[in-house]
């Protein structure tokens, strides 16, 4: 970074935005960082180097994190799972095959690693026995805890090689959670924000909002977009198609 404002501004932790020399900021970070040491290690401080701010990956045996592995009995697609703060999640997203369902693009290439994208009936309809399409409580609780170990669940829930424009948001995956900037395919079939575009900066996912609906029977989706920085809420008509990430208590 060329200044120290440049410093202040990528610094989380320094939110008074007045002039601060670098040796300030480092004291900043280690009087936050401070009560974490001990529970997480070094993993999780933050560096200064060459006047430019870097947040490590914390390590996952730090966090709690358990990996694991499923294999779909339906067609034998073998899923990464993560459990996070109790409950056990999709790493990947859904590419079980039903009549309504698409691949990104509609190119059979990107269906590893984005998945596909289905209708909102769909996503409720096939699933494997066992598992949930998450509410948005469950998306909520996932958000909020991941704001609470990194600060910014934008980037820690990010594949940190699934997007094209980064506008100044750097993903870290600090969770495993790998989420791809799969786009979607809106009400008239349409792809937005594909693979192959710069302006891939967004992934929509269906929350199961049985009775979570707007007055014209919309339902409850979950967006993570680069674009605004975060997570967004939105209702959407159910023939739009999203990704589906699959959830359980574990």
């Amino acid at each position: 970074m060329n200044s120290e404002n440049e410093a202040i501004k990528y610094c989380p932790f320094c939110k008074n935005q007045v002039k601060k020399s670098l040796d300030d900021i480092r004291s900043d970070i280690n009087k936050f960082l401070s009560p974490y040491f001990d529970l997480y290690g070094d993993d999780i401080i933050t560096d200064i180097l060459d006047d430019e701010i870097i947040q490590r990956k914390p390590a996952m045996s730090a966090l709690h994190i358990e990996q694991g592995l499923f294999e779909d009995p339906r067609d034998g697609e073998l899923y990464e799972t993560v459990t996070i703060d109790g409950r056990e999640w999709f790493a990947e997203n859904l590419r079980f095959h039903c009549r309504n369902s698409v691949v990104l693009d509609d190119n059979n290439i990107y269906q590893g690693t984005f998945g596909l994208l289905y209708t909102y009936h769909d996503a409720k309809k096939y699933i494997p026995e066992g598992w949930r399409l998450p509410t948005i409580e469950d998306w909520d609780s996932l958000i909020n805890f991941a704001d609470e170990i990194t600060c910014n669940s934008t980037r820690s829930l990010m594949h940190k090689d699934g997007w094209k424009g980064t506008d100044g948001v750097y993903p870290i995956d600090n969770f495993g959670f790998g989420i791809y900037a799969a786009g979607y395919v809106d009400i008239l079939g349409e792809s937005v924000y594909v693979a192959e575009s710069r302006d891939s900066e967004v992934t929509c996912f269906w929350a199961d909002s049985s009775t979570d609906c707007d007055s014209e029977g919309h339902h409850a989706v979950n967006s993570l977009s680069l674009s605004k920085h975060g997570w967004e809420k939105n209702y959407r008509a159910p023939d739009y198609k999203f990704s589906v990430r699959l959830v359980r208590e574990k």
